[in-house]
């Protein structure tokens, strides 16, 4: 039970999954105080969201949650793995995922298509130091 003007934060993290800060457990705090919440993941994790008071709050892994009233916080981890793409210069077109999600699995098949800005051509890919012909390229997670 919290003291008089405070309230109870608990933080759920799933383990082998990630970490949190603050950690795993029931704190006491100020009402009205702001409570900085910080997810790490363990790979092959990557962080996927916070449920806060059993409602998916924010896909953000750093969050602040303002004290006045008792929470629930759950860290959610998911498994997979991320493409991320640099465009070069920025603003010099967009590329497309095929599938467009936001984490695969080890072994999927990824195809990125490059479209170029108005303006702009198509110069080819560089993939982890590895220069790529112009086209679509086609990665195996």
């Amino acid at each position: 039970m919290p003291h008089v003007g405070r309230c109870v934060l608990k933080i759920l993290t799933p383990k082998g999954r990630g970490r949190t800060i603050p950690t795993s457990g029931s704190r006491n705090y100020r009402i009205n105080s702001a409570v900085k919440l910080i997810a790490y993941p363990i790979r092959p994790y990557r962080f996927s969201h916070w449920i806060i008071d059993n409602v998916l709050t924010v896909t953000s892994n750093i969050y602040v949650i303002t004290m006045s009233v008792n929470h629930t916080v759950k860290a959610v981890f998911v498994k997979g793995y991320s493409v991320d793409v640099t465009i070069d210069p920025a603003g010099a077109g967009t590329v497309s995922k095929t599938p467009d999600k936001p984490l695969y699995e080890a072994g999927e098949v990824v195809t990125l298509t490059a479209t170029p800005s108005p303006g702009y051509i198509e110069k080819g890919w560089t993939e982890n130091g590895v220069v790529k012909p112009v086209g679509p390229l086609v990665i195996t997670i």
